[in-house]
């Protein structure tokens, strides 16, 4: 959601890690994830730009959103948000449904711009119309009130 060109939200269906959101979260990369591999799907701010902000436990909220490379179940002393988790895949599956949502928001976008431009055009080509047949209609006024005076002066002669 936009609200003008200064305040962009995202909003998600659970407690999002902040490094999905960030425009370069730490656990995505594989020296800092506990699988030791790269994050494979877009960011919040990759999507959206920086500033982006984050409304999580959205929608019927799902638990812990865990980066997939960052996701294991065998230390749950430091990892205990993947007890409360749907899965492995929720990070990238719900990034990935952003992209495709962003992308179909976008080809909704050229649909309506290409409608107004258009009506735009319509519109002009309705206004230079109406502008000759104003400008026929006043030449024929003209024209009539021309004659209209030799008549009177034919008439008082």
């Amino acid at each position: 959601m936009e609200i003008g060109d200064c305040f962009k939200t995202v909003f998600l269906p659970g407690e999002i890690c902040q490094d999905l959101i960030a425009p370069s979260g730490a656990s995505l990369y594989p020296q800092k994830s506990v699988t030791a591999r790269p994050f494979n799907a877009p960011t919040a701010c990759s999507l959206f730009g920086n500033g982006v902000v984050c409304m999580g436990l959205m929608n019927d909220a799902i638990g812990y959103v865990v980066p997939d490379n960052d996701y294991t179940m065998g230390d749950p002393a430091n990892h205990y948000h993947e007890l409360i988790s749907l899965g492995q895949y929720v990070a990238s599956s719900l990034m990935n449904g952003l992209e495709e949502l962003k992308a179909e928001i976008a080809a909704k976008n050229e649909v309506i711009n290409e409608i107004e431009d258009q009506y735009n055009t319509l519109n002009r080509n309705n206004i230079d119309s109406l502008k000759k047949e104003n400008e026929t209609i006043r030449d024929k006024h003209s024209k009539l009130i021309i004659e209209n005076e030799n008549l009177k002066t034919k008439f008082v002669n």
